[in-house]
């Protein structure tokens, strides 16, 4: 039994065929490392991400999109969103005029490399209710873990991931 195996692994691995890849991020434009991008440190990734964040919380549109890498992902209950998803959503709030979010961070932890930065925090997400969307405020407390890679001269977030506490 145990030769058989052996027979069909070393045949599978002795193909002239190349495995078959599978693009699955083909609408984006994979972002090489920046050679210009100078490592941040612990506290301009701490500002950073509060930066990202304060700006999603108003609305404001052209601040998010400033932090920003051009494959950003939010990871939100096994849903990943991009970056226009994100876009569109902050348009909608700007258009029906409504009210600001405010959000309070602690348990902050930043590990920071040469290539990556990485940002985790729980919050609470302050959201006042929302008449227009037929929806109630409320305090929304959860974990965001943010990562950041070299990009455009510095550090960007490319990936965003939020886990709600029960």
């Amino acid at each position: 039994m145990r030769a058989g195996l052996l027979w069909v692994f070393a045949c599978a691995c002795a193909s002239s065929q190349p495995p078959a890849l599978i693009d699955t991020c083909s609408e984006y434009k994979t972002p090489r490392v920046d050679p210009n991008a100078v490592r941040p440190s612990i506290d301009r990734v701490r500002a950073q991400a509060h930066t990202l964040f304060a700006a999603l919380d108003r609305a404001d549109e052209a601040g998010f999109i400033a932090e920003l890498g051009e494959t950003f992902a939010l990871i939100d209950s096994g849903v990943v969103r991009d970056r226009a998803f994100l876009l569109e959503d902050i348009r909608a709030r700007v258009a029906r005029a409504a009210p600001e979010r405010t959000r309070s961070w602690q348990n902050e932890t930043v590990w920071v490399s040469d290539a990556s930065a990485v940002f985790v925090g729980q919050s609470v997400v302050h959201e006042q209710s929302d008449l227009s969307r037929d929806q109630p405020g409320g305090d929304f407390a959860g974990w965001s873990t943010l990562v950041f890679a070299p990009e455009r001269g510095s550090f960007r977030a490319v990936s965003w991931q939020w886990v709600a506490l029960p």
